[in-house]
């Protein structure tokens, strides 16, 4: 009787940790909720002028032990964009190193209607320099917005 009464405690410890572990990653996230992060904006310009549909990719820079997702944004007809974790739904950027790559995405790498892709057509075509699709290196510091502006 009493082996029987431990195999029940057993089992029903082992369920509620189980129960405990899998409601946490619920909310959590699976591993995303890890990283600490800080707000990321900015602004991209060429000439003096905004440029829309340009992909702001801030990638860790650091030990494999220390890295984690990287973040993205896309500017809008501004020129201005906000990052958000790759495969998270957080915005901002892991405190730290980054390199940030710029690339000027085609019309049919975004979803766009007729309307929106004709009005991108008639907009004049802009060339990111070298700097912009190599790498930049900028620091994200945690506890405060970082403004990260791209002047060409």
């Amino acid at each position: 009787m009493k082996k029987n009464l431990r195999l029940l405690r057993l089992l029903f410890s082992g369920s509620l940790l189980m129960g405990v572990l899998g409601t946490t990653m619920l909310v959590t996230g699976c591993g995303g909720g890890r990283f600490a992060t800080a707000p990321v904006s900015g602004q991209v310009t060429v000439d003096g002028e905004p440029v829309a549909n340009v992909l702001v990719t801030f990638t860790p820079i650091g030990s494999a032990a220390e890295l984690g997702p990287g973040s993205t944004g896309r500017t809008d007809a501004s020129g201005r964009y906000t990052l958000e974790l790759v495969g998270g739904d957080r915005a901002g950027a892991q405190p730290g190193r980054h390199r940030v790559t710029l690339a000027i995405r085609d019309e049919a790498s975004f979803a766009m209607d007729e309307e929106a892709y004709a009005e991108a057509m008639a907009q004049p075509q802009v060339v990111l320099p070298e700097e912009a699709r190599t790498g930049i290196e900028v620091e994200v510091v945690a506890g405060q917005d970082n403004v990260h502006d791209f002047t060409f």
